[in-house]
């Protein structure tokens, strides 16, 4: 049986003869769809022989996922500090920041909450908006890298060398022979007997 046949099934002869199962119907259709389109995906593998027998999940004792999809303009719109899930409204988050906002032009088209050590995460997918090339002449562009200056480009910019090593080298090949030196006139004037030596 594939997934859109177990979901005729559901629908139409399962739930009506079981009252007790009404409550799928007040949940997310799209999640209830994407939990059949999983499981025919893990049968069709177990009977392929690419994985084990599907593991059957149960709230409380796995990190169940509840997925969600973009229906309508007014769904899955994200502010820095809440987001709006359909079915469930809108939801604070603990953490701001970390998913893109519908303010900056950033689209989300569909996402998963997920329940892991008591806690709740929402994952999301989002649409990048269409951004212009940086450099859309055409024309290609020679670099030459060297040890004196990092690049040199061949527009004729010139990008200085950022590494500090050869300043440092300089600098103690300075101090090594300002010692030799200050070691040199100490030995002068301890044979001069300048210096008294205990």
């Amino acid at each position: 049986m594939s997934g859109k046949a177990f979901s005729v099934w559901l629908n139409n002869e399962y739930i009506p003869g079981n009252p007790d199962k009404a409550w799928i119907k007040e949940v997310y259709s799209k999640a209830v769809k994407k939990s059949i389109e999983d499981g025919c995906l893990a049968f069709t593998r177990f009977f392929k022989h690419q994985s084990g027998f599907p593991k059957f999940k149960k709230k409380g004792k796995s990190d169940v996922k509840m997925y969600f999809v973009k229906n309508n303009s007014k769904d899955c719109i994200c502010e820095r500090h809440r987001i709006k899930i359909p079915a469930l409204g809108w939801v604070r988050l603990k953490e701001k920041g970390y998913i893109p906002t519908t303010k900056d032009g950033w689209k989300i088209k569909s996402g998963t909450v997920s329940m892991k050590a008591d806690r709740y995460y929402v994952s999301v997918v989002v649409e990048i908006p269409d951004t212009k090339p940086f450099c859309d002449s055409g024309e290609g562009i020679g670099i030459d890298l060297g040890l004196k200056d990092f690049a040199i480009v061949s527009n004729g910019k010139t990008y200085k060398n950022i590494n500090k090593s050869a300043k440092l080298k300089k600098l103690e090949k300075q101090l090594r022979r300002a010692q030799r030196c200050l070691s040199r006139k100490y030995e002068n004037l301890k044979k001069a007997n300048y210096i008294k030596i205990k």
